[in-house]
């Protein structure tokens, strides 16, 4: 027969294990749940940081002007200047693309992949689809023609069939607003919000 003593020590020992192992599954409990915790909230202000850079950019989208500033830690720019300009030309008035700036241009037309194939007109000045060089495999649009100098306001348009075609230049002011909304969240990451208007 076991002796009373040494049934308390086991007994003792046992309730401390158990107190051992009670405790390390409350810290584990405590510490899952405050990272979970913790990363709820970083989603909460990754969504509410959106929310607000979309708010802002209908605000914007109301009020348009010149803009390339930052405050409260977003970055903003909202300008009409840009490297290229894609667009659609069609035949006749309501078809032409019109552009209100100056200066030298490219033109790159008839987009490979497209069936259709029509000439360039500029402000009355024809520029014809090159038969003869139709498009390899690293070209994206058929026929290009520039520089071109232009004046304030031009049209480009077809006499024949709609294409698609993108401008570069130096000083390029396309008929729609571009707005860039961007700010840094923490760890190496960034929200961005991007509209064209």
């Amino acid at each position: 027969m076991k002796k009373a003593a040494d049934i308390k020590g086991s007994i003792l020992i046992w309730c401390v294990m158990l107190g051992f192992l009670l405790t390390s599954v409350f810290f584990f409990f405590a510490f899952s749940q405050r990272k979970n915790i913790e990363e709820q909230r970083k989603t909460v202000d990754i969504l509410n940081t959106r929310m607000y850079l979309e708010s802002l950019a209908d605000y914007f989208q109301k009020y348009p002007g010149e803009k390339n500033t930052t405050y409260d830690n977003v970055r903003t720019i909202l300008t009409r200047n840009v490297q290229s300009i894609e667009g659609v030309a069609d035949v006749g008035v309501e078809g032409a693309a019109e552009y209100q700036f100056s200066g030298e241009i490219f033109v790159e037309w008839n987009r490979c992949t497209n069936s259709l194939e029509g000439d360039l007109v500029i402000n009355g000045v024809v520029y014809e689809h090159d038969a003869g060089d139709e498009c390899d495999v690293a070209s994206e649009y058929d026929d290009v023609a520039g520089p071109i100098n232009v004046t304030s306001p031009f049209k480009i348009e077809t006499l024949n069939r709609p294409f698609f075609f993108r401008m570069n230049g130096d000083s390029l002011k396309d008929n729609e607003w571009h707005l860039t909304l961007t700010t840094d969240v923490g760890y190496g990451k960034e929200i961005k919000v991007e509209r064209v208007f």
